[in-house]
């Protein structure tokens, strides 16, 4: 599919609104248009976002992995749940993570593997977008390799945030 027909799609702009509603939401907990404070069973709201975002694409991947190999004449459907659910999930991250980043000095969080953490979904939502949308022309394949390797660490550092959150580590 050539570049133009891709741009042109329904599926590239709503992909390009979602990045752009989530900045939005993100400079608005910057600048504290909006507090998240809300507490839902002793956690924050932004907390269920992260909770939310980071379950979803925990569960969603290895599924996705398996389903478009099983049933491969579904591909475009779960790669729409693909595209779409993860940039949701990265802009619920996103949100938790923006609102950490507004508390104040006393009660800021050691941001490390947040950090870390929101390094490595940047990049996938780069490369995702890269390799969804054909940017680069063939250049891009390679980079399914990275996408991958990303997603791999995400587990890891998913792991470490939460153990580090529960003071386990």
């Amino acid at each position: 599919m050539s570049n133009n027909k891709i741009i042109g799609s329904i599926s590239f702009w709503l992909a390009i609104l979602i990045v752009i509603i989530a900045i939005l939401l993100i400079a608005g907990t910057s600048l504290g248009w909006f507090r998240l404070s809300v507490e839902i069973f002793d956690e924050s709201i932004h907390h269920w976002f992260s909770y939310l975002g980071a379950g979803f694409i925990a569960i969603y991947l290895p599924v996705y992995s398996v389903l478009k190999r099983r049933y491969p004449h579904r591909l475009k459907t779960l790669l729409s749940i693909h595209v779409f659910g993860n940039l949701l999930a990265v802009a619920a991250i996103s949100i938790h993570f923006t609102h950490q980043l507004t508390r104040p000095p006393e009660a800021f969080p050691n941001l490390g593997t947040g950090i870390a953490l929101i390094a490595g979904l940047i990049v996938l939502v780069i490369t995702g977008f890269g390799l969804r949308f054909h940017f680069a022309g063939k250049g891009w394949s390679s980079w399914k390799w990275v996408h991958t390797g990303m997603m791999l660490s995400f587990y890891l550092l998913i792991i470490v945030h939460i153990l580090h959150g529960l003071v386990v580590i």
